[in-house]
């Protein structure tokens, strides 16, 4: 018999003997207080929210209570919802999205209460654990143990996906990976294979619930989980396939995901990234900076490092994905209608298009990519857009504007600008501060309080008046990773330090050779 599939009868087997793990039962009154089920009860210790090793109920309503809702507060802190320690309805619809199996909640964030978390801005929103869970060589071995019977994938088709899924993060890595095939599939280092159900003698080993609810899970390495540490397990009662459709979920992408938690990354809290717990299709698939700044603080960079600018092909997906710019200008040659920073990445729009730059170089196709095309229902010509310190990005056109959860918008938008006391047509938009975010619009520029949500005595004011040394007009603007506020007119900017209001010496630069690594900016 295959040794493969001797070790998956023997697993299967021993998942037989032994009952799994069942979470302790909920008291009756927080049952009724809460408004929460013993399912909902188990999610949040399965995902890491509450430990119920570390705290014995007492039966005591008022020491009770405040340990669960500080488990759904914790919850809803992470899904950037609204912080309230009840399950509503939206926070039970994120609840029960498909997503990985994987635990949201590393083991720093299990002494914090909600209390000690107010007002803490993570810059860095990727998890590594501290580096504790990671591989101690650069040649690491994988093979695949057994395959899906489900969804129709060709086994030559599978492995090439499982290939390219590990080459996202040996990209931007001095990582090497290689597939062993045979009698020695038993001796990789990271072992992939499809279950279903109870799949392990361990009782605290995850367990697959069927259909549409945990897609897969991944073990770290050196993560104390014995002879599995750095598997990867899909649920074989969910069905993958290679593109983009109803029948399924996308294989590569959530393989992706699944190998970056083998490779000792856990989940982020970015909605943008990869590694974001719940499963979200990303179109022209490149891995986000907040996943690349990840892997590298576990293992470096690549020696030559090769940015994944080539859309990665996964299959059938809509036509006219990546269009050519209406315009003959080259994009380093362009001005742009607004310019964002968003995890990182910096985001320019110009029409239907917008492109992406990462440290300073361009990781979009030149021609650049349609905007609904990442950020569904948004329209063409957008005049500004920033990142609130929440996570989420606020577009502006005329007298609308929109704010964007990662690609999906927020229910009731878009909404005026006048009820922020805005006008119609700002120019640019800056988060300056936490607190404080500044619009422009001709030559003046008003200051926004994001906790009041609304404007501050004393604004409009002369752009002069608040920025010394910037003119009397502002296109686009955008406050970077660096702590540092970039201003631009037209094709220029200007810099201007953190916690300072001129601008710093050498200032107007190129915009599109400083940030989107163009050589010429002449037409």
């Amino acid at each position: 018999m295959d040794t493969a599939l001797l070790l998956l009868v023997l697993l299967n087997l021993i998942a037989l003997t032994f009952p799994a793990a069942i979470p302790p039962r909920i008291p009756r009154f927080l049952k009724d207080r809460l408004q929460i089920t013993h399912k909902e009860y188990s999610y949040l210790i399965r995902n890491g929210y509450l430990r119920p090793r570390n705290y014995e109920f007492t039966f005591e309503a008022e020491k009770d209570i405040p340990v669960v809702t500080d488990a759904i507060s914790r919850f809803q802190e992470f899904y950037k919802l609204p912080v309230t320690g009840e399950l509503d309805e939206r926070t039970r619809g994120v609840m029960w999205e498909p997503r990985c199996g994987y635990p949201d909640v590393g083991e720093s964030l299990h002494n914090e209460t909600v209390e000690n978390r107010a007002g803490h801005h993570r810059v860095r929103r990727y998890d590594i654990a501290d580096g504790r869970y990671k591989w101690d060589s650069s040649q690491i071995t994988y093979s695949l143990v057994n395959f899906p019977t489900r969804g129709g994938i060709k086994l030559s088709d599978l492995r090439n996906t499982i290939k390219r899924a590990f080459e996202v993060w040996s990209d931007v890595t001095p990582l090497v990976f290689t597939e062993l095939h045979g009698h020695e599939v038993n001796q990789a280092m990271v072992r992939i294979a499809f279950m279903k159900g109870r799949h392990s003698h361990d009782l605290e080993h995850p367990i697959f619930d069927g259909p549409n609810g945990d897609l897969a899970h991944a073990f770290s390495p050196k993560s104390g989980w014995g002879e599995v540490n750095g598997d990867i397990h899909f649920d074989d009662d969910d069905v993958f396939t290679l593109g983009n459709n109803d029948r399924g979920y996308n294989f590569f992408q959530t393989a992706a995901h699944e190998i970056g938690h083998a490779l000792g990354l856990d989940h982020s809290n970015d909605p943008e990234a990869l590694m974001w717990p719940h499963y979200h299709f990303m179109r022209d698939f490149e891995l986000p900076d907040d996943d690349i700044r990840g892997v590298q603080a576990l293992y470096g960079t690549k020696t030559s490092p090769r940015v994944p600018n080539v859309r990665i092909d996964q299959g059938p997906r809509p036509k006219s994905t990546l269009v050519r710019q209406p315009s003959k200008k080259s994009y380093c040659t362009s001005g742009y209608s607004a310019v964002t920073s968003i995890s990182g990445s910096i985001y320019t729009f110009k029409g239907k298009f917008y492109w992406r730059s990462w440290r300073r170089l361009l990781v979009t196709p030149k021609d650049g990519r349609k905007i609904h095309d990442k950020w569904y229902h948004l329209p063409a010509n957008i005049r500004a857009s920033y990142q609130r310190r929440d996570g989420k990005t606020v577009f502006f056109r005329g007298a609308k504007y929109w704010v964007y959860f990662g690609s999906q918008m927020e229910p009731g938008y878009p909404r005026p600008v006048a009820e922020l006391g805005l006008p119609k047509g700002v120019d640019a938009a800056l988060s300056k501060t936490k607190a404080k975010t500044f619009f422009f619009k001709g030559d003046q520029v008003w200051r926004f309080d994001e906790r009041k949500k609304s404007v501050d005595n004393g604004y409009p004011k002369k752009i002069g008046e608040v920025f010394t040394g910037l003119g009397d007009k502002v296109t686009a603007a955008f406050q970077h990773d660096d702590g540092n506020s970039y201003l631009l007119r037209g094709k220029k900017y200007y810099r201007v330090a953190k916690g300072k209001y001129e601008v710093d010496p050498g200032y107007p630069r190129h915009f599109t050779s400083d940030f989107l690594g163009c050589a010429s900016v002449t037409a």
